[in-house]
């Protein structure tokens, strides 16, 4: 392909929309031509009939594709490669994502839209862009053998479209650091093949700029396909944060030698940002020169939370304080961020106990002795991950527990109990324990194909164990407690895991056998130091990631009134007689809030100075009839709280990090001078709820009617973060939760809004799929509804606007998914032909009504001129017309107002393209239609004649403003083109009153499509021919062959009637003249034929070469024995005389 010189472009800043992935690339095999960039040669070594040829071929890009990494569920609408060079219009540019050809491009496009769209999960993925392969200069399929040639061409960045950002900072460069003294200065492509990569400086050091300025808690750094490290320990990645100070230095080693790895580095510490990353090849420890690295470009990605950054997938703590075992209730919650989506529900009996009971544990423990839980969702286990859990030893079981002798050949009996740690859906277990007679262990893995692999592990003595098992490489690796002993198991199992603490096949059999603890996937494979994180983090009672464990208290607060209270701040004097009957309000999440203590005599006459030496909060998540119900967890505001005045202490200020629907104070205390160590407990008289303090929405400025589309609302403190422990359910125009909506524009249809999916918040954030059947620009409401508000508790004593969460608006707008285009190729006046014009008068046409529809297919009514409606552009491409004869197509338009466009003349191959047709064709009477008839002919020229023809629509395209599509290949219909004459004959005649005929003929050298009534040579009487297709408008006679306004005959009277194609024309000589008359014709342009060229014309002043004319001589019977016509001979004004058997007028 031809090549063109490169330029260097730098990416703008400007650029960094949708998701950018930066760095210079060059697909390509550097044939015929060169770049100023140069990458690996790409070709490979065919055998073919004895001899070794070169074939080209990417395989090289598609086997080492560049990597890049979502920080979100991603939808991807298309790619842009910015600064592209080298694309040709052959170029059909291929777009290929996790190994999956996604789209392909065409005519040199450097922009491809993917429809519809694709959704990529959060993490890593792959992406690969090649162009065309060709043989002998025509494009061919890549994958055939023989490509002589691809494409080549250059970009400096991907831009993926999308409605989202990625956290991610990702270069795609191929790099090569070191230096000049050995042959690894070569670059290693693949293992087996060398070729010199000179696209980059060889420098001993690479800096990327990442410029990530926020506070992180930790993060990844992945560098694809890291080639050519020779010796462990020299070569150094450096991570310097945004104040530019070193954060640390990785050594980049493999044992292997040369061979290729992606090296991937984690670190879970706070830094300050992220400034930049250098790749640096050091001196071997010999001295003698550096080694030399080969990569792949580099992914950064900043972690903003433990949750990100170990990825939890499943999060089951086993706090609760009871399961109901109801299969339906899915009672053990799941506290990673997928969710309720991913709740179990306890089967067999299974239930939590405490830790006391259990001896260990967080909180509360599951028994799965002889019981298990079923997951409510299965969840697809990824490729690779690690797995932590905590057990009581011994495992016991049932009595009857699945027993198997390990040894498949029975060499000797040697049975093992089995305890399966949790299943997939069909077979497999992800892990599980084995336990002989006598109290040794192993543990393994039963795959998928049905085969037991398990490895001996160490005596565990009674009591609490930590488990972690990694999945990577089809390998699963159980580490035990804080030990970093590795028991490999050389297999894994995968698919949808569906129960915890046993297996699918035996679920009462195969039970774990003991209490469960912390049960956790993670979406990665973890560190040897993040797994020692988590045992000390757990070992000590915190959750995973440091923070504390709040542990709920189970069976109800003791009810307990009597000497302390507590209100809502009292400002001014406080009493604790006065002020006893006061309330507390409704609060906000992380919203610092006071209280008043109060302190009252039992009899209830005054207050009296107290010790309080408690406060405490009591978080509930149920109410029912104005009180507090369930369990609870206990949330300290103070020890040693103070001494009352008055009866009366200010406690706080204290804030509640999550949302809770009902909260009760708990107060400890005791007389002033009491000398006991006992104290007495009071719960505050009245309640109060925590709520978060407003909704937000986050949603893509344009959306799809009729299409499924992600809409985020959160429930969001005053800093903007997301409510812990907010779960309510969103409604459509219902209780609360609820959403409302409305068209904003009056006059204009509200359409349907539904939920699909994700109608419950976790933990504040609801990540919704609604779809929405309308065109147009709604208001949507997220709000709550007085009644069913988070904060009923409160309406005996705060106002509705103060318990009620603020509610958000946001106007959202959707266009149509598509336009449909329907119509159907008609002949003029639906005739079987229609005849070649540059008059319009004669035309075939084409009326196309186009809808507007959703994704659903249905109609959207509010595309109308008064509501919604853009103006289009329209393009119909037909056959080929192959005629040498005719140049031009010819059209104008009607509109749906019944308005006619001015004519437009395009190549006779062209695209008929009209461009800004009005929105106000859509009109009100049509809701979501518009109609447009094209009329259209060819240049018809009066001296060439052309064969008949068939013409048909090939494809019809519309878009809008908006850019919303539709296009058809499934137009109707035909259109058949005939060339036609008119032919008169002169008439000589002894009758004042006599009769002559005109023809109308068309035009088929081919003589197939007619084959009978042949006049002349190729030239055909159309026998269905009819008089809208073509009449004499007007006869007049004169003595001349020119029409003049003097010189009109009067005494002449002409009467013509037509029949099959035959005009019969009866001339009525009235005063019986003797001199020579010519009859001129008025008749339509098409009709015209003329040797000469002349073009058709009927004004003052033209001739019998520019319209038909009939020679009339009358000769009086007395002069001869009488003369019919036919018996002279034809005269012509623009060719020779022709000679017949009839007097014959050539058709001129």
């Amino acid at each position: 392909m031809k090549k063109f010189l490169i330029l260097l472009l730098l990416l703008a800043s400007s650029l960094f929309a949708d998701i950018i992935l930066q760095g210079s690339l060059h697909p390509g095999d550097e044939y015929n031509e060169t770049f100023q960039y140069k990458e690996p040669l790409t070709t490979r070594n065919i055998l073919r009939r004895w001899r070794w040829i070169i074939d080209h071929t990417y395989d090289y890009y598609l086997n080492n594709p560049s990597y890049f990494y979502l920080s979100q569920d991603t939808l991807i609408k298309g790619f842009e490669l910015i600064n592209a060079i080298g694309l040709t219009t052959n170029t059909n540019l291929r777009l290929y994502i996790d190994g999956n050809l996604v789209a392909t491009g065409s005519d040199g496009n450097d922009t491809i839209s993917i429809d519809p769209p694709l959704v990529l999960s959060k993490g890593f993925h792959t992406i690969a862009v090649t162009g065309s392969c060709y043989n002998g200069g025509s494009e061919t399929d890549c994958s055939n053998l023989g490509i002589d040639d691809i494409d080549d061409f250059t970009f400096d960045a991907i831009k993926l479209y999308s409605d989202v950002n990625t956290t991610a900072v990702v270069y795609l460069d191929r790099l090569h650091t070191g230096d000049t003294n050995d042959s690894g200065d070569w670059y290693d492509i693949d293992n087996d093949s060398l070729a010199y990569y000179p696209d980059k400086d060889k420098n001993q050091s690479y800096t990327f700029d990442i410029n990530i300025t926020d506070n992180l808690v930790g993060f990844e750094i992945f560098i694809p396909n890291m080639r050519d490290v020779h010796e462990d320990n020299i070569s150094t990645l450096k991570v310097y944060d945004r104040n530019d100070n070193l954060i640390k230095s990785f050594y980049i080693n493999h044992d292997n030698d040369t061979s290729k790895f992606n090296f991937d580095v984690i670190y879970d510490q706070n830094v300050s940002g992220i400034g930049k990353v250098e790749v640096k090849s050091n001196k071997f420890s010999n001295g003698n020169g550096l080694d030399d690295l080969s990569f792949d470009g580099i992914v950064v990605v900043p972690y903003y939370s433990f949750q990100e950054l170990y990825n939890v997938k499943i999060d089951y703590y086993f706090d609760e304080c009871s399961w109901d075992n109801d299969p339906n209730t899915y009672e053990i919650k799941n506290y990673s961020s997928l969710g309720n989506e991913y709740n179990a529900t306890a089967q067999n009996g299974a239930n939590t106990e405490s830790n006391t009971t259990a001896s260990g544990g967080i909180c509360r423990v599951a028994n799965f002795n002889g019981k298990y839980a079923s997951l409510k969702n299965s969840f697809l286990l990824p490729s690779s991950y690690t797995a932590t859990f905590w057990l009581r030893f011994p495992l016991e079981g049932s009595a009857n527990q699945f027993e198997i002798d390990l040894d498949p050949r029975r060499r000797r009996i040697h049975y093992y109990k089995v305890y399966v740690i949790g299943s997939v859906e069909e077979t497999g277990d992800i892990g599980l324990f084995f336990k002989d007679s006598s109290g040794d262990y192993r543990f393994g893995v039963y795959d998928n194909d049905g085969n037991i692999y398990s490895v001996d592990i160490p005596e565990l003595s009674d009591g609490w164990h930590f488990f972690a098992m990694k999945v990577e490489d089809g390998q699963t690796t159980l580490y035990i407690d804080r030990d970093s002993q590795p028991y490999p198991v050389n297999t894994a199992t995968f698919g949808s895991l569906t129960i915890v603490g046993s297996s699918t096949d035996y679920t009462e059999r195969e039970t774990i056998g003991t209490y469960m603890d912390e049960f956790k996937i993670f979406g990665r494979v973890l560190s040897q130091s993040q797994i020692q994180t988590i045992y000390n983090n757990e070992s000590s009672g915190k959750n995973y990631d440091g923070s504390p464990r709040v542990c709920p208290v189970c069976g109800g607060p003791v009810i307990r009134s009597g000497l302390f209270n507590a209100v809502d701040m009292v400002t001014g004097s406080c009493s604790a007689e006065a002020h006893w009957d006061d309330n507390i309000t409704t609060k906000i999440v992380n919203d610092d809030f006071n209280l008043t203590v109060l302190a009252k005599a039992e009899d209830g006459s005054s207050g009296f100075e107290a010790n309080i030496t408690k406060v405490s909060l009591y978080l509930f998540d149920s109410i029912s009839n104005g009180t507090c119900i369930g369990s609870y967890t206990e949330v300290p505001v103070c020890t040693d709280c103070g001494i009352t005045q008055n009866g009366c202490l200010l406690v706080g200020s204290m804030q509640v990090d999550r949302a809770k629907k009902c909260v009760l104070v708990h107060i400890e205390g005791k007389y002033i001078n009491s000398t006991s160590n006992d104290v007495n407990e009071s719960n505050s008289t009245d309640n109060f709820a925590v709520r978060p303090d407003h909704f937000s929405i986050t949603a893509s400025a344009s959306m799809i009617a009729g299409k499924d589309t992600a809409i985020l609302v959160d429930a969001l403190d005053a800093s903007n973060q997301k409510v812990i422990d907010y779960n309510e359910t969103l409604h459509v125009r219902g209780a609360s939760v609820d959403i409302e909506y409305n068209e904003t524009k009056t006059g204009c249809k509200t359409g349907s809004l539904e939920i699909v999916s994700g109608d419950q918040f976790q933990n504040g954030e609801a990540n919704m799929t609604v779809r929405y059947s309308e065109v147009g620009e709604i208001n949507v409401t997220v709000q709550e509804v007085d009644g069913t508000e988070f904060a009923s508790i409160d309406s005996d004593d705060t106002p509705l606007f103060q318990r009620l969460i603020t509610p958000v608006s946001m106007t959202l707008s959707f266009n149509p998914d598509h336009f449909d285009i329907n119509g159907s190729l008609h002949n003029f006046q639906d005739h079987t032909f229609t005849y070649l014009s540059k008059d319009l008068n004669m035309s075939a046409y084409l009326p196309l009504v186009i809808t507007a529809r959703n994704a659903l297919g249905d109609t959207t009514t509010n595309y109308n001129v008064d509501c919604y409606a853009k103006d289009i552009d329209i393009n119909v491409s037909h056959t080929s017309v192959s005629s040498n004869n005719l140049n031009s197509l010819l059209y104008l338009y009607e509109d749906a107002n019944e308005q006619n466009s001015s004519v437009t003349w395009i190549d006779k191959n062209g695209v008929i393209a009209i461009q800004n047709y009005p929105a106000s064709n859509f009109t009100t009477d049509q809701n979501g239609s518009a109609d447009i008839t094209i009329y259209c002919n060819f240049d018809r020229n009066s001296l060439k004649p052309v064969d008949p023809f068939e013409l048909n629509i090939t494809s019809t395209s519309v878009v809008d403003t908006d850019g919303v599509e539709g296009s058809s290949s499934d137009i109707n219909g035909s259109a058949y083109f005939y060339y036609a004459r008119f032919r008169t004959e002169d008439l000589a005649t002894s009758d004042s009153e006599d009769n002559t005929t005109a023809q109308v003929l068309v035009y088929d050298s081919s003589d197939t499509r007619f084959d009978t009534n042949q006049t002349l040579m190729h030239w055909y009487v159309n026998a269905l021919h009819s008089q809208s297709d073509g009449d004499i408008q007007e006869g007049n006679v004169s003595s001349s062959t020119t029409l003049q306004t003097g010189d009109i005959d009067d005494t002449f009277s002409l009467v013509w009637s037509q029949e099959n194609g035959i005009f019969t024309i009866t001339i009525n000589n009235t005063s019986k003249t003797k001199q020579t008359r010519y009859i001129h014709l008025d008749i339509p342009s098409w009709l015209w034929f003329s040797y000469g060229g002349a073009s058709y014309s009927y004004d003052i002043g033209s001739d019998c070469t520019q319209h038909p004319c009939i020679k009339y001589n009358y000769i009086p019977p007395t002069q001869t024995k009488g003369v019919k016509s036919g018996s002279v001979s034809g005269v012509d004004f623009d060719q020779n005389v022709t000679s017949s058997k009839r007097g014959v007028k050539v058709y001129r």
